[in-house]
């Protein structure tokens, strides 16, 4: 950094830090059996005295600050293992100087008012340091050392505390400092920290630890060499609540399970907490929401061959990464293997994980040792995005021999939108990480990208997602892809309701797309990543389960090979598809063989407005066979299924439907909607389908009669039977007439008995009167010489009208 830079930022620290001085006084209450001691010598205050305990040494004090360039020295003696402080009085501790002691004692430093260190200050400790608020210092024979109760009986136990117990509302501790010294990769390199001395830094082996309130740090920089460091924040209970303690390899570890409540933590201004070295230890936050902005980073790096532990976040609220530093510093979770060893994991938990205007979780692996999995479980949602077009990156990467680290999401909600993008990639022979996300609701992946690839020789990781509805929107990606030499993973996408793909990015044209590829990138990303002008890895298969399927305004769904391998296979399990303004269904290849499409569909399947379903091999290789089972199959709008080559032979179509409607097989394209398969140059395709082939317009019987109203048909009864046909029409679907009576379309069956009860009375036969009515003649007869008009005794079998003649 320049001086003029540099001395801007002193300047502002120092403004901060005076906005509240410190008075710089470090004064014995006077409340232990054995007294502490302050004497000050050109400037340096030394502590000795205070009251002893094995090999714990208690000090007190009712203030305890330092003024800028100020020293504390502990002068204890050399068997004691831990100095345990506590301040009684009213006021934060404001330290802007140095603190020491002597050999290898843990420092505990309590004061429930809350603690601030300015920019100016250091620790030269061989132990472990714990600043905290809490209230006291327990144990768990009942003994304790406490801040508010001063006159509290001797203490008589023997042994580190095990838990640090807080009062109602514990006091906020906050760092300031001039920030970290990163420097601003522009290709990828280990991270390397400048010379810029750590504001609070422990030995190797050793834990720094501020746990209290609320927990700020601006520019400071927390470093821990082959040790760990705590961050926690306790929120404001109504009770007293302990944080457990225990020693461990590297200093001391926390237990926040009795912890109901959480405060805010915050890193900004470039602040930086970091473990290095061949043994680095844990990295460990517990609060209510964290917050990094401003270049502000976390950061683990593997520099031996021991599996890393864990940079651990639990967050009640969430976490949120947002913004750069001025000179363009990322905010940022990062792990690093740099050796044989294994990284340390990104573990967070919490609500809501956001990564904003370029803040970064990354996992590095530059050796043989594995990249740190990331694994984030979150409540209800997880973001990557940004609301401007600038990269906003979660992404575990290889550059070495070792494998990539695990990408595990698990939340309510995934969200990758506006050029965010969630990945693994294998820059270097090892293998590229897997990424498996799990959402109860929804994946949306909205101008965005969500991929497992392989830039070099290493095989790429397998992406897979389950989740309710997938959206991929305004040219998002979902992808298992290979862009060199390695063979690119498999894709797996499971959606319990629906998947959708839709769109193009708005003024570039990239289309939202799912698939399993080997891809060749632009002339400006090759030569940005040196890759090669022809890829020759093998793509993966792509397998997709859902009820409904929607691909539309240009979205695809393939499995490609733009290069000499082979494209994967393609199966759809799928109730309905809808092909919508040119979506696609493909699987292409240009010399290799594959490309398979196997879609199996229980009911519908649509195809609108010059959507395809296309198998191709668009240089000597062969194309892809495609199998299509589906209930019913509707096209129109010029859409197609086709599976072409160039100079190899076409694929096999072979399809099964209950009906086809609006497409059939044509030895060529045309601007109708065509099945074909076909060769170029070589040997063209086959078709076979497999369905009954009614056609709704054709093979019906056609009616006898026009349909009418039922009081017109009485003039057809003699059509029909002249004709020797019946035919029974009904009404047609036509309405009764307004004067007609509305009756019941239903029959009526009498179904009592009509036998005669044992008890009835036949009715006599001379009871019955039977009145016969004169009957009209109909016809004549001759008997003889002359005529009679008659009246037969039974009907004609038919009366002929005019229209029977």
């Amino acid at each position: 950094m320049n001086f003029p830079l540099r001395l801007l930022l002193s300047a502002i620290a120092c403004l901060l830090w005076t906005a509240s001085p410190p008075r710089a006084q470090i004064i014995p209450d006077r409340s232990l059996p054995e007294n502490s001691t302050v004497t000050e010598t050109d400037g340096v205050r030394v502590i000795t005295g205070g009251t002893r305990s094995g090999d714990l040494l208690f000090h007190s004090f009712e203030e305890f600050s330092l003024p800028t360039g100020g020293e504390a020295f502990f002068n204890q003696g050399p068997d004691i293992a831990t100095i345990l402080t506590r301040v009684t009085g009213t006021d934060r501790s404001q330290i802007d100087g140095l603190i020491r002691a002597n050999g290898g004692a843990d420092l505990f430093l309590l004061n429930p008012n809350g603690i601030r260190f300015g920019p100016n200050a250091r620790l030269d400790l061989g132990g472990s340091f714990v600043a905290t608020s809490a209230d006291r210092l327990v144990w768990d024979n009942g003994s304790f050392y406490s801040a508010s109760e001063a006159n509290a009986p001797p203490l008589l136990t023997v042994g580190v505390p095990t838990g640090i117990q807080f009062g109602r509302e514990p006091g906020p501790i906050d760092a300031a400092g001039f920030g970290h010294d990163l420097a601003v990769q522009t290709r990828p390199v280990p991270t390397v920290r400048g010379d810029r001395p750590a504001n609070l830094g422990v030995e190797p082996g050793a834990t720094l630890a501020l746990i209290g309130g609320s927990v700020n740090l601006s520019g400071a920089i927390l470093e821990a060499d082959n040790g760990a460091i705590a961050l926690g924040a306790v929120g404001r209970h109504d009770r007293p609540v302990r944080v457990g303690l225990a020693r461990t390899d590297s200093g001391f570890s926390f237990d926040y399970s009795a912890i109901d409540n959480f405060d805010a933590i915050t890193l900004q201004s470039r602040a930086l907490v970091g473990v290095t070295g061949d043994r680095p230890g844990a990295i460990d936050v517990r609060g209510r929401l964290l917050t990094l902005e401003g270049g502000s980073a976390i950061f683990s790096q593997n520099q031996g061959g021991e599996t890393a532990p864990p940079l651990q976040i639990a967050s009640r609220d969430g976490v949120i990464l947002r913004g750069t530093s001025s000179d363009g510093i990322r905010s940022s979770l990062k792990s690093e293997t740099i050796a044989s060893g294994e990284g340390a994991a990104i573990v967070i938990t919490g609500a809501r994980v956001r990564l904003e205007r370029q803040g970064d979780v990354r996992s590095n692996s530059f050796d043989s040792g594995k990249g740190g999995d990331i694994r984030i479980d979150a409540t209800q949602s997880i973001f990557v995005g940004s609301d401007t077009r600038t990269s906003t990156v979660m992404t575990a990467q290889t550059f070495g021999s070792g494998s990539g680290g695990n990408l595990d999401l698990a939340a309510g909600t995934l969200t990758v939108a506006n050029s965010g993008q969630v990945s693994s990639i294998t820059f270097g022979t090892g293998r590229g990480g897997n990424v498996q996300v799990r959402t109860r609701e929804a994946v949306n992946i909205d101008e965005g990208i969500l991929s497992a690839s392989t830039f070099a020789t290493g095989p790429g990781g397998n992406l897979a997602i389950a989740t309710g509805r997938l959206s991929v929107l305004k040219g998002g990606r979902v992808s298992a892809t290979n862009v060199a030499f390695g063979n690119a993973g498999s894709l797996t996408v499971e959606a319990s309701e629906f998947i959708e793909v839709r769109g193009e990015t708005p003024a570039l044209f990239n289309t939202s797309q799912i698939d399993a590829s080997s891809n060749v990138l632009d002339p400006f990303l090759r030569e940005l990543f040196r890759l090669p002008d022809r890829v020759s890895g093998n793509a993966g298969d792509l397998q997709i389960t859902t009820p409904m399927l929607r691909v539309s305004d240009r979205g695809s769904i393939s499995v490609k090979n733009d290069g000499d391998g082979n494209a994967g296979t393609l199966t759809l399990n799928v109730e309905r598809v809808m092909l919508e303004n040119q979506g696609k269904i493909t699987g292409s290849t240009q010399s290799g063989e594959g490309g398979d499409l196997q879609v199996y569909i229980g009911d519908l399947l649509t195809l609108r407005d010059r959507s395809q379903i296309t198998t191709e091999a668009g240089g000597t290789g062969n194309g892809g066979n495609l199998t299509l089972n589906s209930d019913l199959l509707v096209a129109e709008g010029n859409s197609d299924i086709v599976a072409n080559a160039f100079e190899g032979a076409g694929g096999q179509i072979a399809i099964e439907a209950r009906g086809i409607f609006g497409i059939e097989f044509r030895p060529r394209l045309t601007s109708e909607s065509d099945i074909t398969a076909s060769s170029q140059f070589g040997i063209s395709g086959t078709v076979a389908i497999d369905s009954p082939e009614v056609d709704a317009s054709r093979g019906t019987l056609e009616l006898p009669t026009p349909l009418m109203a039922g009081s017109l048909q009485l003039n057809y009864g003699c059509v029909t039977h002249g004709e020797n046909s019946f035919a029974v029409v009904g009404r047609g679907g036509l309405p009764n007439a307004p004067t007609e009576a509305i009756l019941p379309q239903v029959f009526w069956q009498d179904l009592q008995d009509f036998g005669t009860d044992e008890g009835a009375i036949a009715p006599s036969p001379q009871s019955q009167v039977l009145l016969k009515a004169p009957r009209e003649a109909t016809h004549w007869v001759k008997r003889g010489d002359r005529l009679e008009l008659v009246a037969p005794r039974t009907a004609p079998g038919f009366v002929k009208v005019p229209t029977c003649f």
